[in-house]
């Protein structure tokens, strides 16, 4: 009887340990060779995730079922990720894997779940753009920012001044705590400009505005500052956007929950068909909101 004991365990221990290097991996499948389907997986390490993974193939093949597949591994594993849902399908299956999940842990994981519709109204996330975490630089931030708007709006062909106005006002913007819905009335109230600029430490910046700016004639003033705000007005007095960005503080930290190993979900399949009918390139703001 022991000697059978021994031996079942003895055969047991190598798939065990070939499942705990599997666990410790990402699987991507079961390996094809010569149109055979072989039973020797495809696996990349979790050292090797922070590299650059394209997914490529023609529409049908597999390659959402592919990221649902490793959002499900990362999910299982108690890993973070963000997903961008485009289509709206696999919000869905996210949200059954982590109650799948929850029933065979026996535990409430819904802390570590974060679902953003940004189309909700009821429940509406909150992501200033130029809102910028302790400790890191608003200026390369808003820099940044920018310089997407830029090339997004095409800014480049309207000169220079445009270009320096647009940097130098979401830079006042966010040393005053405000948000992009000020822009207008920071590029027009001279009052409401004036004591915006005083809480400005960049002297640099103060000065532009006290100096240069506010010494133009009113049409000198106008011809620089439309580009901006017929470009922003867009989606600023647009209420399925307006509700998102008047917010001064974002909702939750995309830092903090990658830090808890949260899931954050997506989902911009309502989002995504209302930038393209409106083209107003709203969806730009996510990138460096997400990535701050």
């Amino acid at each position: 009887m022991i000697k059978k004991i021994l031996r079942f365990v003895g055969n047991r221990l190598p798939f065990r340990r070939r499942r705990s290097r599997l666990v410790e991996k990402l699987d991507l499948g079961l390996r094809v060779s010569d149109g055979e389907v072989t039973r020797k997986h495809v696996v990349i390490s979790q050292a090797r995730r922070s590299e650059h993974i394209a997914i490529l193939g023609k529409t049908g093949t597999g390659k959402s079922s592919l990221l649902r597949w490793l959002c499900g591994q990362d999910i299982g594993g108690g890993r973070g990720f963000v997903y961008f849902d485009l289509h709206g399908d696999a919000t869905p299956f996210l949200l059954r894997r982590v109650a799948l999940e929850e029933r065979r842990k026996r535990c409430d994981l819904s802390e570590k779940l974060i679902v953003i519709d940004p189309a909700d109204t009821e429940f509406s996330v909150g992501l200033n753009i130029l809102d910028h975490a302790e400790g890191s630089s608003a200026f390369v931030q808003i820099a940044e920012f920018a310089e997407l708007l830029k090339h997004r709006w095409h800014l480049e062909s309207l000169g220079p001044r445009t270009e320096e106005l647009l940097r130098n006002a979401l830079y006042v913007l966010a040393a005053n705590d405000l948000t992009l819905l000020e822009l207008a009335p920071l590029l027009i109230d001279p009052s409401f400009r004036a004591s915006c600029v005083q809480h400005v430490r960049n002297e640099e910046i103060k000065q532009y505005f006290e100096t240069r700016y506010d010494k133009l004639s009113e049409g000198m003033r106008t011809m620089v500052r439309e580009p901006i705000l017929n470009k922003t007005s867009t989606f600023t007095a647009d209420p399925h956007f307006r509700h998102i960005l008047g917010q001064q503080k974002a909702t939750f930290s995309l830092h903090e929950a990658m830090r808890r190993g949260c899931w954050v979900v997506l989902n911009l399949q309502r989002f995504c068909c209302w930038c393209i009918e409106t083209d107003c390139g709203a969806s730009l703001t996510y990138v460096p909101a997400l990535k701050n």
